[in-house]
Parts: C-alpha cells; sequence; structure tokens
C-alpha cells in the first residue's frame, strides 16, 4: 500500500469474522481488536518478510487475528480519516 508504514507502538484496529475460540467455528457477527504495531516481528514469527509484512501485538495478550480473519483491514486513524495500512494475511491457527 501507498505511504509510510505505521509507526511501531502506534494502534491499529483489525476487522474480521474469525474464529474467537479453539475449536470453534467462524464468527456470527463481525469482530474487531485493536493491536499494536510491533517492529521486532522475527521474536515471534519466523516466516515474516519484514521488508513487505507489517506485524501486530496485543498488548493484553488476550485478542489477536486468527482463523478466518485473512483478507480483513487494520486500519488506523489518520486526521480523523481510516486508513487501511494493511490486510490481514494470517495470526493464530488457534
Amino acid at each position: 500500500l501507498p505511504g509510510p508504514d505505521p509507526e511501531p507502538g502506534s494502534e491499529v484496529v483489525l476487522i474480521g469474522w474469525g474464529v474467537t475460540i479453539t475449536g470453534g467455528k467462524i464468527s456470527p457477527v463481525l469482530k474487531q481488536t485493536e493491536v499494536q504495531v510491533i517492529d521486532h516481528c522475527d521474536q515471534y514469527w519466523t516466516e515474516v518478510d519484514d521488508a513487505t509484512q507489517l506485524c501486530f501485538k496485543d498488548k493484553t495478550l488476550t485478542s489477536a487475528a486468527c482463523q478466518g480473519d485473512s483478507g480483513g483491514p487494520a486500519l488506523q486513524e489518520h486526521d480523523g480519516q481510516w486508513v487501511v495500512e494493511g490486510v490481514t494475511s494470517f495470526g493464530h491457527t488457534t
């Protein structure tokens, strides 16, 4: 996507229909969660390409993208406007 990447530590909103519990079904209700941009992706995920992918982590470790959330937006607010900063490609498997 055009423009600079979001700064590490800044908040991003992920939106999706993914599972909310281990072994669960896709959510019938659209969900969202606030996460922070992190800059040391390789500490968490070895398959990430820092040149083309952003990484996010929930501050409380209670919420994240999961199965079924792929393709959903990663949004950040700039001057009252919501901007798509990325698209979810993977998250926790359970």
